[in-house]
């Protein structure tokens, strides 16, 4: 292989590697989003239908976003159906707290995949 041919294989993977790079990032910003959102409706009070609709499609994406075999996919379903079964205002703040903390330990390590895929954009 000469070296033209090399070096074009070599940026053809390396966009490659960005693109994919920048479709993890935005993954990880859609499921922040929708688990913020679904955090918000989840502790808000009385919903009238139309948020309820949006509720329930919320936790419907955020398991669609998951892959089942993650280690925390499990504990996140747990924590989505303690929300969506709250029925009081103390059982909603009940359940607030265990959801945000494996949100955030879904959201920091893939995060940290982020960084160490971008920080080793190699063939």
């Amino acid at each position: 292989m000469d070296l033209n041919s090399a070096t074009a294989k070599l940026q053809t993977s390396l966009t490659a590697n960005v693109k994919l790079a920048e479709m993890r990032q935005a993954w990880i910003i859609s499921l922040r989003d929708d688990m913020a959102t679904f955090q918000s409706l989840g502790v808000t009070p009385g919903l009238e239908h139309a948020k309820l609709q949006d509720f329930y499609r919320l936790g419907t994406r955020i398991e669609l976003h998951m892959n089942p075999t993650d280690p925390e996919y499990e504990n996140l379903q747990r924590c989505l159906y303690a929300f969506l079964e709250a029925q009081s205002l103390e059982e909603k703040f009940g359940a607030n707290a265990a959801y945000v903390k494996v949100c955030q330990t879904i959201l920091k390590r893939e995060w940290d995949v982020l960084k160490y895929e971008v920080k080793h954009l190699t063939v």
